[in-house]
């Protein structure tokens, strides 16, 4: 559960950070399959299009990037901030959040969970 003040802040910055909420297995396979994305490059003529949403679009249903979110620890503190009824569990079609910042693709402060859509 979360503390009222962590809602607060939040809501005050648009993130919160969880010291490690996430498990260390978890993060070291979803940065093995995001370093794997960027060794292997992206299409330069889709710069554009992936400025706007990600730079690697294949990456959006991989369940171990999912994990990163859906996790029961992480996905527990989810619906403590939001409430059950307002998030539902992504299946797919989440973002891997790899974009170049300041190319509007968020607004400043704006709340957003990256796989479950919140923004």
């Amino acid at each position: 559960m979360l503390s009222d003040a962590q809602k607060e802040e939040f809501i005050e910055k648009g993130f919160l950070h969880v010291p490690s909420v996430v498990p260390t297995l978890l993060t070291q396979r979803a940065r093995r399959v995001i370093n794997g994305a960027i060794g292997e490059g992206f299409d330069a003529d889709s710069l554009r299009l992936y400025q706007a949403r990600s730079f690697f679009p294949e990456l959006r249903d991989d369940p171990r990037l999912l994990r990163l979110a859906t996790n029961t620890p992480t996905w527990g503190l989810v619906t403590s901030l939001l409430g059950k009824r307002r998030v539902i569990r992504p299946k797919g079609g989440g973002t891997d959040c790899a974009s170049i910042p300041g190319a509007g693709r968020h607004r400043d402060h704006a709340p957003r969970l990256a796989y479950g859509r919140l923004s």
